[in-house]
């Protein structure tokens, strides 16, 4: 194309002197003949070079055309194999991806399992030792209570052996006593004693005025009290008293000390005991309703109370035996008695004993029936059946108030 520019450029400036001299022509026509020819030649070569120029320009275009399409169609090739590897590249690329995320889901898989099974196992641990710190709660507290219970009960068989050593004196005192005079002058002695010790002085005063304070204390508060009159023997929240050193209720009492201390209801005692143990083998259970009923025509429509009044029922008496228990001599009040008191002027009987016997019989059960059970979720369980049955039973066939609540 530069070539063919040039060619152009040269004409023209060929044609231009031509004009020019042309304008001149008249002048020296003939000076210029030769230069004419030459010029006409050169004309004749240049028009000849042009169309070779351009016989040449057109065979590079259609070269060049050519090539043109020829580098189209490679381009288009070159495209189409780049669009190929691209699509290859893309298609690896997502395996890649696919792996590596199927790599990373398998990884987070097993390292959730991982923490899942950790997990589990520290709960395990825990749970392990809750239930071990547990069973060692359970039996530090069931062998302290069957400690207790073993010394009371080697308090009992130390009691009956004094009274049998007491019996074994007896028939030398009955030999010293069998002189009248003696035995009225120790009967006197006794007699003074015995006063002088459950009578003594200011004792009923004392139990007026400090039931009298703890009544205006509740009362001021809108709480009711019970108050109690007389002394019941047997074991009750560590405090003991012996069988000797109990007393009856005085019916000649009651009004005053009800009117001076202002209680809401009386505990009174005419028999009962605190306890499993209230009676000894073949000793007959006796309450005294004598005194129940002067009380009652002392003070008409009072509310009175009896502490003490387990039956100790003989079933859960045997259950405990069954399995591992030492209460064959544990003996109660008849239920016949308490069914009359609850029919006389008493609207409340105490009956702690023959719950804490059925919770320890439906426990022992339970623990000799599945030794494997730790859980005391497991043996409370049954232990407050049994103290629900017992309640029932209670409530229907003994204290006579089902369905007066």
């Amino acid at each position: 194309m530069e070539i063919l520019s040039l060619v152009l450029s040269a004409l023209s400036l060929v044609l231009l002197i031509l004009l020019l001299v042309r304008q001149n022509a008249g002048a020296a026509r003939h000076m210029w003949t030769p230069l004419d020819d030459r010029l006409n030649k050169l004309q004749t070569d240049l028009q000849r070079q042009e169309q070779g120029l351009r016989q040449e320009l057109n065979s590079s275009v259609q070269t060049l055309g050519t090539l043109l399409s020829g580098n189209q169609r490679q381009a288009a090739q070159s495209s189409q194999d780049a669009l190929a590897r691209l699509e290859e590249r893309l298609k690896t690329l997502e395996s890649h991806n696919e792996q590596k995320l199927e790599a990373m889901r398998e990884t987070i898989s097993k390292r959730l399992g991982d923490i899942q099974m950790d997990n589990s196992q520290r709960l395990e641990q825990i749970r392990l030792t809750v239930n071990e710190k547990l069973q060692e709660t359970l039996e530090s507290k069931m062998n302290q209570s069957f400690e207790r219970v073993s010394k009371q009960l080697e308090d009992v068989y130390k009691g009956l052996g004094e009274m049998q050593t007491l019996a074994n004196g007896v028939g030398d005192l009955k030999k010293v006593l069998s002189n009248v005079k003696t035995r009225g002058i120790l009967g006197e002695v006794q007699l003074g004693a015995i006063l002088r010790e459950i009578l003594a002085p200011g004792q009923y005063e004392e139990n007026v005025a400090v039931t009298k304070q703890v009544v205006e204390y509740a009362h001021a508060r809108g709480v009711t009290v019970e108050g109690e009159l007389g002394q019941l023997a047997g074991v009750e929240d560590d405090v003991s008293v012996e069988a000797d050193k109990a007393n009856y209720t005085d019916p000649g009492q009651v009004q005053d000390f009800v009117g001076r201390t202002g209680v809401d209801s009386l505990a009174i005692a005419i028999g009962t005991s605190h306890g499993a143990f209230k009676f000894k083998p073949g000793q007959k259970p006796q309450l005294r309703f004598d005194i129940l009923q002067e009380v009652m025509d002392r003070l008409p429509g009072f509310p009175i109370v009896l502490h003490g009044a387990s039956s100790v029922m003989p079933e859960y008496v045997a259950l405990v035996n069954q399995y591992g228990g030492q209460m064959a001599d544990a003996i109660g009040i008849p239920e016949d008695m308490l069914r009359k008191a609850a029919s006389m002027a008493v609207c409340k009987i105490n009956v702690d004993s023959d719950l804490r016997l059925a919770m320890t019989a439906g426990v022992r059960k339970h623990l000799a029936e599945n030794p494997t059970h730790f859980d005391p979720r497991q043996y409370l369980g049954e232990g407050r059946d049994c103290i629900t049955a017992v309640v029932k039973h209670k409530i229907e066939s003994v204290l006579g108030c089902a369905g007066k609540a």
